[in-house]
């Protein structure tokens, strides 16, 4: 439950991001890459301590259809704070979905990894960033 939590308040800065960086040039793809591969592993680490925790599948799948669409009006709002901010408001923003996201992973999803998954955690961690910056390159 807390990592649910976790992601709600990790994806409204990030929805924001997303929101805002919807322009002329579009979005970027090591943006969404970066958010997938923090958002997707805790997404599913998540959903199987609820389902542990006898959450029913309806209950589970209601709290995240909750985040998507929290996270779509995030998105919404994000353009429209863009639109109407000053361009240098944007890294302010980035940056701080970027701690945000940060925070999350360090707190509770890089603990909980390495107790289930050992050493190895480490190394997935760098090919997650590996991954990010290659899109981003390319």
């Amino acid at each position: 439950m807390a990592i649910w939590l976790g992601i709600l308040l990790d994806g409204i800065p990030e929805s924001l991001v997303i929101g805002a960086s919807l322009s002329p040039a579009g979005i970027s793809l090591s943006l969404i890459v970066g958010l997938f591969l923090a958002n997707f592993p805790e997404a599913l680490s998540s959903s199987r301590g609820m389902l542990e925790e006898n959450f029913s599948r309806k209950r589970i799948l209601l709290m995240w259809t909750s985040i998507m669409l929290l996270t779509g009006l995030g998105a919404g709002l994000g353009k429209l704070m863009m639109d109407l901010s000053d361009p240098t408001f944007f890294p302010f923003m980035e940056g701080l979905a970027a701690g945000a996201m940060l925070t999350m992973i360090a707190q509770t999803m890089l603990p909980e990894a390495y107790i289930k998954g050992g050493s190895i955690v480490g190394f997935c961690t760098l090919m997650g960033f590996f991954c990010a910056i290659f899109t981003k390159a390319f």
